[in-house]
């Protein structure tokens, strides 16, 4: 029986939210018997998901990709943009014709496929539109910005299907390209996370009231929020002094010295801590493996999320899995994931807010263990590997088929 093959095409695999979607959508396609394959023009294997380092995913990055992530710092997106579709030319010469190609972030492939005949899912993280920054830009950039915004949107219609991360997504794609909605059918397909709740190491020398924010290093993660949070915690004294000093919060996440967002947020973030005399409460952890986040994530006692209008966000999964309730903003994906009051909180834009609902789960262990257990339930049932993986070979299926009818429609033709 011919074995299927599905190709990924994602431009820099490191280990932020939507490469962990495109790692756990590969082994989902995986489990079901594809033949699977991901094409990067960027991999670190010392800055990567495990699953693409120890054999179980083919990670195929081509060797002559020299195009820059930037040009002095600028055109990102355009650089994003001629590296996808070189990368999907190689692809083109490696691969005999895969049945499916599944594209993210950049959209730019889709026009080869397009031309080629092989069938396209393009999973929507967030509109590439919306994420540019407009203000006080040149008239120059705002004439590149605007033929890329219709490049983006005249590519996304030659995608066969087009799938978003959560229904908040939805809404603002459909807002975003409204005349595109009116022609293509937009899904929604939620991430998935693993169920593994054995072979964590547990951290012992954490204190008991950790805290954990685990984000890139980006300022649109709003991480201040969490120490501002934690400062009004100490100045409204709403914890007694023995449990202030068992009081600790890290932050993690992936940091690219190339990446100057990276650089700034982090030293802001450093620079606000010492303003805020909260330097022996707060600790900073760069580029921690799959293990050390995993061990994060189980040690604590409540994991905070607080990016605003997230398009649907991994973390608070990654956090109801390990049976620990979450405090996020009140906004975004995480008012899918999160039931309110049940499996965590939902916060208004306050550090006030955010440190009540932080000192709540703290100081009562029973509770919090309660929204631990009702958010593992709710992970397993709704955002599972397994769910992930039915929907999408449900979505592989049907683009198959229609491949292979155009493939016979072609045949007769030619007969």
């Amino acid at each position: 029986m011919k074995q299927h093959k599905v190709v990924f095409i994602h431009p820099d695999l490191g280990i932020g939210g939507a490469e962990r979607w495109v790692v756990d959508a590969a082994m989902a396609v995986l489990q079901k018997g594809y033949d699977v394959k991901i094409y990067t023009a960027s991999w670190d294997p010392n800055r990567c998901f495990p699953e693409t380092k120890d054999g179980t995913l083919k990670i195929v990055k081509p060797p002559f990709m020299g195009i820059p992530r930037t040009i002095f710092g600028k055109f990102q997106a355009i650089c994003a943009l001629v590296r996808c579709f070189l990368l999907t030319i190689y692809m083109l010469f490696v691969e005999q014709t895969p049945d499916v190609v599944i594209v993210d972030a950049v959209s730019s492939p889709l026009v080869l496929l397009s031309w080629f005949g092989i069938p396209s899912l393009f999973y929507c993280h967030f509109p590439d539109l919306l994420l540019a920054k407009r203000e006080n830009r040149s008239y120059v950039y705002y004439c590149y910005r605007r033929w890329m915004d219709k490049l983006e949107e005249y590519t996304l219609s030659l995608a066969k299907r087009i799938v978003v991360n959560s229904h908040f997504t939805a809404q603002v794609f459909q807002n975003t390209f409204p005349e595109l909605a009116k022609k293509s059918t937009i899904s929604v397909l939620y991430p998935s996370i693993a169920m593994k709740t054995h072979d964590i190491v547990q951290l012992d020398n954490l204190p008991s009231k950790t805290i954990i924010s685990l984000n890139r290093y980006e300022t649109k993660k709003h991480v201040d929020l969490l120490i501002h949070a934690v400062a009004y915690m100490r100045d409204a004294q709403w914890l007694t002094k023995d449990q202030w000093a068992d009081l600790l919060v890290v932050i993690a996440g992936g940091y690219d010295t190339r990446v100057h967002e990276n650089v700034a947020c982090l030293h802001n973030l450093q620079s606000l801590v010492q303003q805020l005399d909260l330097t022996n409460k707060v600790d900073f952890l760069l580029n921690i493996s799959d293990e050390e986040r995993q061990s994060l994530l189980s040690s604590c006692k409540v994991v905070v999320y607080t990016p605003i209008d997230e398009h649907f966000g991994i973390v608070p999964l990654e956090a109801m899995a390990m049976k620990k309730p979450v405090v996020a903003h009140n906004s975004g994906g995480p008012k899918e994931t999160i039931v309110d009051g049940e499996t965590g909180l939902l916060c208004q834009d306050s550090p006030e807010d955010f440190a009540r609902a932080i000192v709540k789960l703290l100081l009562d262990e029973k509770w919090a263990q309660k929204m631990g257990e009702e958010g593992f339930l709710r992970v397993k049932q709704r955002f599972s590997r397994e769910a992930l993986a039915h929907q999408l070979d449900d979505i592989l299926s049907e683009l198959k088929t229609s491949k292979d009818t155009i493939d016979v429609d072609k045949k007769s033709k030619t007969q």
